[in-house]
C-alpha cells in the first residue's frame, strides 16, 4: 500500500480507466467523413470488429510482396477513425497465417515448428525465446509474447516499462537483457 491508501495495482488500473475514457473522446471531437475502403482487409476488420474483437484477424506474410501489401493496407485502413481507433488501442488483434508463424523468433524462416509443438509442451531453444531489438516493450506486448515464449531477450536499444516489468515477473516469463 502505499500512502494514499491504494495499492500499486488499484492506482495502474485507475489510471487505465482515465486513459481508456480520455483516448477516446479525442477521436470523437473531430468528425471526419467516413472512408469508403474497397480493400480485404478492411472487410476482415470490420468482421472482426462485428464479433467484439474475439477473433484475430489473420494476414499473410509468407513474403514481402504480401507484407507491403498488408503494410499499404493497414495504412489505408487508418484512414477510418472507428478502425484507427480499434487498432490502438490493441483490441484489434493480428496474427500471421504463414506456415512458419514467424512472430520474432529466432526459428530459421524455412522450416515451421510444429513439431515441436506437437510433442507436448516440449519446445526448443529457439522455440521458447521471443526477441525485441529497438522500440518499447510494453504490458501488451508482454502478454503477446508469453503465449509463445517462455523468455523475452531484448537489446540495450529497448526501452522497458514499468507495467511490462510486473506483468512479465506476474507470467513469469524472464527479460534477459543484452
Amino acid at each position: 500500500m502505499s500512502e494514499s491508501g491504494f495499492s500499486r495495482e488499484e492506482i495502474r488500473l485507475a489510471v487505465r480507466e482515465a486513459l481508456l475514457q480520455a483516448l477516446p473522446s479525442a477521436d470523437k471531437k473531430s468528425k471526419p467523413e467516413p472512408v469508403a475502403l474497397n480493400c480485404q482487409l478492411m472487410k476482415q476488420i470490420l468482421e472482426s470488429a462485428k464479433g467484439n474483437c474475439k477473433a484475430p484477424v489473420a494476414v499473410d506474410l509468407s513474403n514481402e510482396r504480401k507484407l507491403n501489401e498488408f503494410a499499404i493496407d493497414l495504412a489505408k485502413c487508418m484512414q477510418d477513425q472507428n478502425v484507427a481507433g480499434l487498432i490502438r488501442s490493441g483490441r484489434m488483434k493480428f496474427r500471421s497465417s504463414d506456415a512458419g508463424h514467424r512472430n520474432g523468433s529466432d526459428a530459421p524462416s524455412g522450416r515451421s515448428n510444429r513439431n515441436s509443438e506437437s510433442n507436448g509442451k516440449q519446445k526448443n531453444e529457439t522455440d521458447s525465446t521471443g526477441r525485441i531489438e529497438t522500440g518499447v516493450l510494453t504490458e501488451s506486448k508482454v502478454l503477446a509474447l508469453a503465449k509463445n515464449h517462455s523468455c523475452i531477450e531484448v537489446s540495450r536499444n529497448v526501452i522497458l516499462t514499468p507495467l511490462a516489468r510486473d506483468r512479465a515477473r506476474r507470467l513469469k516469463l524472464e527479460i534477459v537483457r543484452q
